[in-house]
């Protein structure tokens, strides 16, 4: 037989589909056969290797979409090309034990799954997981809706199993039971104005108080029974005297209390509850644009911007959104501006005011 010295070897697309992962052994057995006979006989044993894994993950797969279309009624036609068979059979062993019942959703590559678990208190919660395609080499990551704050990551990205990241994930959700104690029960024993719709992630809640007034709450997840943030909207005539209630009170903050009770022992009231409150008689809007909601920007599936940017001076006490309160300060020949801020006059009492133009963080 001839040697392989200077030969070419080509292929049709199916052979290639099916040795795509043995690419690395093929070029090997060619470059070391000493003629044509034994390397067709290297490769015709590689291709029924190939063959035999394909059928055998064909035939799992199918089993796994017949019995998750019985369920869901959806499945995706999965494309098991970017994987190799033995990646690929890690997977399917993996989402097997993770259980398909968890599995909210998943696209054609198996590189995006949302998976669905509860916590040890029984919240529910979605995990996203991202799987590269060299995974088990490189690390899937799992994204969480939680808190964090400033140098945390919302990630998992330390790799392992599906379960054991699954797991990690349920680790750290255990660690904000409190603080997501805390939220919800400001959510449903008070009228919350913002957040429409709350992700497990939102520290804030801006509760009414009563008509043009209300207080806007910042719950610190690690320290979620601790004296919160508190910050009033609306007349200074009626949250000047909860300011002073609350001055006078702060001392009595209790530990093993949750913030809402907390706060109407201190502010001696009673937030006004969802279900008795029309919401839009407590909506405050724009000292500039006369409207409380704009439009989301183009693409978000965030709601628009609301006014919780008050004027300093206590008599007073407009609220501007903060992309109008920016947009005028612009437009004023004598605002100044130093880095990320602009200095002005307030639009309607000509005190001074300054805001962030990053954030909009009135000072």
């Amino acid at each position: 037989c001839r040697s392989l010295e200077g030969a070419i070897f080509e292929c049709d697309k199916e052979l290639f589909r099916l040795t795509e992962s043995h690419q690395r052994l093929i070029k090997q057995r060619f470059k070391q056969s000493q003629n044509l006979r034994e390397f067709i006989r290297e490769l015709r044993e590689i291709t029924e290797h190939a063959m035999t894994t394909a059928a055998q993950i064909s035939f799992a797969f199918g089993e796994l979409k017949s019995s998750s279309t019985k369920r869901s009624g959806k499945f995706p036609d999965i494309n098991t090309q970017n994987r190799s068979p033995v990646s690929f059979r890690k997977l399917m062993a993996q989402l097997d034990a993770i259980g398909w019942s968890s599995i909210k959703s998943i696209d054609n590559n198996l590189s995006k799954l949302t998976v669905e678990m509860e916590d040890s208190n029984e919240r529910k919660h979605q995990i996203r997981i991202i799987i590269p395609s060299t995974w088990p080499s490189d690390h899937a990551r799992a994204l969480m809706d939680i808190p964090v704050t400033k140098g945390e990551d919302p990630e998992d990205t330390k790799g392992g199993t599906l379960p054991s990241i699954l797991r990690r994930c349920r680790s750290r959700f255990d660690t904000y039971h409190d603080f997501w104690r805390a939220v919800e029960d400001i959510d449903q024993h008070t009228c919350v104005l913002e957040p429409l719709n709350a992700s497990r992630s939102c520290t804030t809640r801006r509760i009414v108080l009563q008509r043009h007034c209300s207080v806007q709450l910042e719950i610190d997840p690690h320290r979620p029974m601790g004296l919160c943030e508190i910050r009033f909207l609306g007349s200074e005539e009626f949250t000047g005297a909860l300011m002073q209630k609350l001055n006078r009170n702060a001392t009595k903050w209790r530990a093993d209390q949750l913030p809402r009770k907390n706060l109407e022992d201190l502010l001696e009231i009673k937030f006004p509850e969802a279900r008795a409150t029309e919401t839009e008689d407590f909506e405050l809007e724009c000292s500039i644009c006369y409207s409380y909601r704009l439009e989301p920007a183009a693409g978000s599936s965030e709601a628009g911007e609301t006014p919780d940017r008050i004027c300093d001076d206590v008599k007073c006490g407009r609220p501007f959104h903060r992309s109008c309160l920016v947009e005028w300060l612009r437009a004023i020949p004598t605002t100044q501006q130093s880095f990320q801020t602009l200095f002005g006059k307030c639009p309607y009492c000509q005190n001074s005011i300054t805001v962030d133009i990053g954030t909009g963080r009135l000072k």
